[in-house]
Protein backbone atom coordinates (compact mmCIF):
# COMPACT_ATOMS: atom_id res chain seq x y z
CA UNK A 1 0.00 0.00 0.00
CA UNK A 2 1.22 3.60 -0.50
CA UNK A 3 2.65 5.52 2.14
CA UNK A 4 3.48 2.51 4.04
CA UNK A 5 6.70 1.72 3.30
CA UNK A 6 9.44 3.23 5.70
CA UNK A 7 11.36 5.83 3.78
CA UNK A 8 14.50 6.55 5.94
CA UNK A 9 15.42 6.68 9.86
CA UNK A 10 18.16 8.06 11.82
CA UNK A 11 18.68 6.19 14.78
CA UNK A 12 20.93 7.84 17.69
CA UNK A 13 22.45 6.76 21.10
CA UNK A 14 23.33 8.10 24.32
CA UNK A 15 25.91 5.33 25.70
CA UNK A 16 26.95 6.03 29.31
CA UNK A 17 29.54 4.05 29.56
CA UNK A 18 31.21 5.66 26.75
CA UNK A 19 30.46 8.88 28.08
CA UNK A 20 32.61 8.27 31.39
CA UNK A 21 35.45 6.39 29.20
CA UNK A 22 35.93 9.56 27.83
CA UNK A 23 34.92 12.56 30.16
CA UNK A 24 32.28 14.12 27.65
CA UNK A 25 28.53 14.57 26.57
CA UNK A 26 29.38 13.14 23.34
CA UNK A 27 26.13 11.18 21.45
CA UNK A 28 26.10 8.66 18.61
CA UNK A 29 24.57 8.61 15.09
CA UNK A 30 24.64 4.71 14.97
CA UNK A 31 22.18 4.36 11.98
CA UNK A 32 21.12 7.24 9.11
CA UNK A 33 19.88 5.50 6.24
CA UNK A 34 17.51 6.59 2.99
CA UNK A 35 16.08 3.77 1.21
CA UNK A 36 17.17 4.92 -2.37
CA UNK A 37 13.72 5.96 -4.10
CA UNK A 38 13.98 8.49 -1.48
CA UNK A 39 17.27 9.80 -1.85
CA UNK A 40 18.35 13.43 -3.48
CA UNK A 41 15.35 14.82 -1.50
CA UNK A 42 16.54 16.07 2.03
CA UNK A 43 15.13 13.45 3.80
CA UNK A 44 18.77 12.44 4.66
CA UNK A 45 20.04 15.83 5.70
CA UNK A 46 16.81 16.32 7.72
CA UNK A 47 16.69 12.91 9.64
CA UNK A 48 20.29 13.45 10.67
CA UNK A 49 19.59 17.35 11.96
CA UNK A 50 16.41 15.38 13.77
CA UNK A 51 18.55 13.29 15.51
CA UNK A 52 21.48 15.63 16.63
CA UNK A 53 18.65 17.88 17.96
CA UNK A 54 17.17 14.63 20.15
CA UNK A 55 20.79 14.18 21.21
CA UNK A 56 21.27 17.99 22.19
CA UNK A 57 18.19 17.95 24.05
CA UNK A 58 19.35 14.78 25.89
CA UNK A 59 22.87 17.27 27.10
CA UNK A 60 25.03 16.37 24.76
CA UNK A 61 27.55 18.59 23.45
CA UNK A 62 28.87 16.44 20.37
CA UNK A 63 28.08 13.56 18.16
CA UNK A 64 29.90 11.32 16.61
CA UNK A 65 29.49 8.39 13.98
CA UNK A 66 31.49 6.54 11.73
CA UNK A 67 31.18 6.13 7.72
CA UNK A 68 32.69 4.33 4.64
CA UNK A 69 35.19 7.03 3.44
CA UNK A 70 34.93 5.32 0.05
CA UNK A 71 31.14 5.55 -0.18
CA UNK A 72 29.31 5.57 -3.05
CA UNK A 73 26.55 7.30 -1.30
CA UNK A 74 27.91 10.79 -0.81
CA UNK A 75 27.81 9.92 2.62
CA UNK A 76 30.62 11.99 3.70
CA UNK A 77 29.39 15.00 2.05
CA UNK A 78 26.47 15.20 4.03
CA UNK A 79 28.06 14.48 7.72
CA UNK A 80 30.76 17.37 6.43
CA UNK A 81 27.62 19.85 5.01
CA UNK A 82 26.30 19.66 9.07
CA UNK A 83 29.66 20.39 10.46
CA UNK A 84 30.69 16.71 11.01
CA UNK A 85 34.92 16.92 10.51
CA UNK A 86 37.33 13.96 9.89
CA UNK A 87 38.35 12.86 13.55
CA UNK A 88 40.22 9.52 12.59
CA UNK A 89 40.79 6.71 9.82
CA UNK A 90 40.61 2.86 10.03
CA UNK A 91 41.31 0.11 7.63
CA UNK A 92 39.44 -3.16 8.21
CA UNK A 93 40.58 -6.39 6.88
CA UNK A 94 38.47 -9.10 5.54
CA UNK A 95 39.12 -12.57 4.32
CA UNK A 96 36.32 -15.00 3.13
CA UNK A 97 36.32 -18.64 4.92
Amino acid sequence: MAGEEIAGLCLCDVNEEHIARIGRQEGWVDILGVRRPYRHQGLGRALLLAGLHVLKEAGMESAMLGVDAESLTGATRLYESVGFVERRRYVLYRRPL
